[in-house]
C-alpha cells in the first residue's frame, strides 16, 4: 500500500528528511551528472540546493511525500501550481535559494545568471508556447528513495496532482536529465515537447521537456 501526503506545513525534521532523501536519490544515479552542474561541482552544496527548491515549494508551491507506511517518506515531489514557478518571487528566493546562492562561486553565478536560467526559459517557450509552463501545473523535483524504487511511489505521487490538474483542465509540464526518466514519463502517458543539450561543471547534458495532456 503507497500512503500520499501533502506537507503543507512541514517541520524542520521533515525537511531535513525530505532533503536527504533527495540528495540520496539523484547522487545514486551515477550517470546522469547534472546534479553536478546546478552546484558546480561542489556537492557540500546538494542539501542546500534541496532546502532551496523544498523552501520555495512550501511558499508557493506544493510539497507532497509518499511512503509504504502512513508516516515515512519514501519519495518526494514538488509542484508548482498555475500562476507560478520556482523562483519567480521574492518570498520564494528568500526560503532557501539566497542562503546557497550566498555560497556559489563567482563562476557558477555566472553560469546560472548568463547561460542556465535564460536558456532554460527560452527553451520552456519553444517546447510548450509562450507562458505555457506559467498556466501548468509543472512537476519541478520528483525523487525516490534508493531503499524505495519501484514501489509505484513516484506513480502516486504524479497521480495526487494529475486528479486535481484533471479537475481543473490544466495540463502538466515537466523536465528531466536521463533515459529511464524519459521512459518513465512516456510511459504514464506525457508526450516529449523538445530537448536541449547543456553544459555545465558536471559535463553535457541533454534535458528532455514533457507535458501532457
Amino acid at each position: 500500500m503507497v500512503f500520499v501526503r501533502r506537507l503543507e506545513t512541514p517541520s524542520d525534521e521533515e525537511i531535513g528528511q525530505c532533503a536527504l532523501l533527495m540528495r540520496n536519490a539523484f547522487r545514486s544515479v551515477t550517470y546522469d551528472t547534472f546534479g553536478d552542474s546546478l552546484v558546480g561541482g561542489d556537492k557540500s552544496l546538494d542539501i542546500l540546493l534541496h532546502q532551496a527548491a523544498l523552501g520555495a515549494a512550501v511558499a508557493e508551491g506544493e510539497l507532497w511525500v509518499a511512503g509504504p507506511a502512513e508516516q515515512e517518506i519514501g519519495a518526494v515531489a514538488i509542484w508548482f501550481p498555475p500562476q507560478t514557478d520556482y523562483l519567480i518571487t521574492e518570498k520564494q528566493r528568500a526560503a532557501g535559494w539566497y542562503e546557497l546562492e550566498a555560497k556559489f562561486s563567482p563562476e557558477l553565478k555566472s553560469w546560472y545568471s548568463e547561460y542556465f536560467v535564460p536558456r532554460m526559459a527560452a527553451w520552456s517557450t519553444e517546447c510548450l508556447g509562450k507562458d505555457t509552463q506559467l498556466n501548468s501545473w509543472r512537476l519541478f523535483i520528483l525523487a525516490t528513495s534508493p531503499n524505495h524504487q519501484k514501489k509505484g511511489l513516484a506513480g502516486a505521487l504524479i497521480e495526487a496532482v494529475e486528479a486535481k490538474a484533471k479537475a481543473e483542465g490544466t495540463p502538466m509540464c515537466l523536465e528531466t536529465s536521463n533515459a529511464p526518466n524519459v521512459a518513465f514519463y512516456i510511459n504514464r502517458g506525457f508526450r516529449v515537447r523538445g530537448t536541449i543539450n547543456l553544459t555545465g561543471a558536471g559535463g553535457d547534458h541533454v534535458l528532455t521537456c514533457f507535458s501532457k495532456p
